[in-house]
Formats: C-alpha cells, sequence, structure tokens
C-alpha cells in the first residue's frame, strides 16, 4: 500500500466516523469544535478534512442531514413541522423554514402540498 492509499483509508474511516457522529446527534446541538474534539483533531484540520472529501463545509453537511430527516418525518409522520423542527435539531420552525428555503427554494409548507 503506497502513501496515497493509506491517506485515502484514513480518510474514508474519518468520513464514515465523522458521518456516524452526524447521524447519532443531529438532533442536538453539533458543531464543528465539538466533533473535532471526539477525533482529537483542530477545528482547522477536521473542517479541511470535511471540506476536502464532502465538498461543503460542516454546518452544510449537518443543515443537509437535518433536512433529509425533516423530509422522512414530513413523508411518512402526522408531526407538526414545528414538532419536526423540534426533532431534527432546527429548534424553531423558522430555523427549519430557513434551512428548507435557502436549499429547495420553496417553504416546508408548500413542500408537503405539492407532495415531493
Amino acid at each position: 500500500m503506497d502513501l496515497n492509499d493509506e491517506y485515502q483509508l484514513i480518510n474514508t474511516k474519518f468520513i464514515s466516523k465523522l458521518l456516524n457522529i452526524i447521524n447519532k446527534n443531529y438532533q442536538n446541538k453539533l458543531s464543528l469544535p465539538d466533533v473535532a474534539k471526539k477525533f482529537s483533531y483542530s477545528e482547522a484540520y477536521t473542517s479541511r478534512l470535511i471540506k476536502d472529501n464532502l465538498g461543503e463545509d460542516f454546518t452544510s453537511l449537518l443543515i443537509s442531514i437535518r433536512l433529509d430527516k425533516s423530509i422522512t418525518l414530513m413523508k411518512y409522520s402526522d408531526k407538526t413541522l414545528e414538532e419536526i423542527a423540534a426533532e431534527t435539531g432546527f429548534t424553531t420552525y423558522r430555523n427549519l423554514y430557513n434551512a428548507f428555503k435557502r436549499v429547495y427554494q420553496i417553504s416546508p409548507k408548500e413542500f408537503i402540498k405539492r407532495g415531493l
């Protein structure tokens, strides 16, 4: 195994563990410093690993995961949007709304109405 293969393996393990951490904790307050501490890495190094391997920053990644979880709940539960927001880590409907509009250019209510 050459150094490039070893580097790729390390990055793959990091991303796998990172996604596992986020998927287990997305509903809680979670920050880059929290994640970096779990890996015993600096915030800058953790941020660079995320950006280099996933093409987005930590906050965008976390919001994407929270939105995916929100969409699943919108489709398969009878929870209110306020309950979904709280359950997926957005804390308020306004935070969910703003993230939804920024990413999908429609509101969560419009998303539900369209049956997307």
